[in-house]
């Protein structure tokens, strides 16, 4: 604390490392974490998943900002891009008086800085079903450098009745999508 200003720098934050469910009000299950000590925040994709979808995005002029490489904001807008793609090419189109699905939170890992021109590829896979809820996660990498992850990320996903405002069991046919 500094005059009154409390102070915290990157490496006060500790990286969740032994991720567990828990049963929140409303019924739906929820990824907790515990945190590791001396270790920094940084949220990996497990090596257990299931590939799902694949696309190809191009990088327009306009993805990148003043530094002269695409702004971090985009890659999130990559992400969504991939994950939408993936659920309308599965059929999953959330009607506001049906159920569907609802990210909980979402995450990125930039490892190399994307610039234009150039295409990435995103894959799109899914793990950890719950009851409610399961996990997708996205790598990117320049269709020209084939196996170079520029960037990786995730969101967990819970499927919710709209009318009701509640979490809801995943439905069987995404329940075999996903797990």
């Amino acid at each position: 604390m500094h005059g009154g200003v409390v102070t915290a720098g990157y490496h006060s934050l500790k990286r969740p490392v032994v991720p567990r469910r828990r049963v929140a009000s409303g019924g739906s299950d929820v990824p907790v974490f515990v945190f590791a000590k001396d270790q920094d925040m940084k949220f990996e994709i497990p090596e257990i998943k299931k590939l799902v979808f694949e696309m190809r995005i191009p990088i327009r002029w306009g993805d990148m900002d003043a530094m002269g490489h695409v702004n971090n904001t985009v890659y999130f807008r990559y992400l969504e891009t991939a994950r939408i793609e993936w659920m309308s090419a599965i059929g999953c189109r959330p009607h506001t008086q049906g159920e569907g699905p609802v990210i909980v939170n979402a995450f990125c890992n930039f490892y190399k800085q994307l610039e234009y021109p150039g295409d990435v590829l995103a894959k799109t896979y899914v793990s950890d079903p719950g009851r409610t809820t399961f996990e997708t996660w996205c790598t990117l990498e320049r269709v020209d450098r084939p196996g170079v992850i520029d960037a990786a990320g995730g969101a967990t996903t819970i499927w919710i009745d709209f009318p009701k405002q509640k979490a809801v069991p995943l439905p069987d046919w995404m329940r075999q999508i996903v797990s």
